[in-house]
């Protein structure tokens, strides 16, 4: 199992509850997530990079650069850490 997915699934939740609506899904902050109905597969689009989560936590990342990858991942910490303690509050 990829060390990635338990963040993302805490980031799928917290854009799910805080983002706007598009298209597809919903956005924060530049992230867009989509799910399908029984939220056993979900994708996360943002500048340059595509990962999907798929049924029993499989893992699959695209991205055009590794700079692209490292913003994602850092843009999503940034998130986490800030809706965390915003709650805290």
């Amino acid at each position: 199992m990829n060390k990635n997915v338990y963040p993302l699934l805490n980031l799928y939740e917290l854009i799910s509850k805080n983002g706007h609506p598009t298209a597809f899904g919903k956005a924060l902050d530049g992230i867009e997530v989509t799910s399908d109905p029984d939220g056993y597969h979900l994708e996360f689009h943002s500048q340059g990079v595509d990962i999907v989560l798929g049924f029993h936590n499989t893992y699959k990342e695209r991205w055009d650069s590794k700079t692209d990858l490292d913003q994602f991942y850092k843009k999503a910490d940034n998130l986490i850490k800030q809706y965390a303690s915003a709650t805290q509050h």
